[in-house]
């Protein structure tokens, strides 16, 4: 992804959270922003202080980047 499309792409993050009312799955948001899965979970990286994840989710210490819970909630942090 080039630095202008990730730009591009978490700014689309944010404004879909911010219409959501700040909360949404995994799912809806790659549907959304039209990202791949391997995509998204590095663009919620990047957000990392600007989003946080809202319900229980985990991550496989010994593979970087394997949710257990792909489909957790994630929010705007206040």
């Amino acid at each position: 992804m080039a630095k202008g499309q990730a730009a591009r792409s978490r700014q689309a993050v944010v404004d879909f959270l911010v219409a959501n009312k700040g909360v949404a799955t995994l799912g809806a948001i790659a549907r959304a922003v039209g990202l791949k899965p391997e995509q998204l979970k590095t663009v919620m990286g990047q957000l990392k202080g600007q989003v946080e994840c809202a319900s229980k989710a985990g991550m496989d210490s010994e593979k970087s980047m394997n949710w257990f819970h792909v489909d957790s909630r994630w929010r705007l942090v206040s």
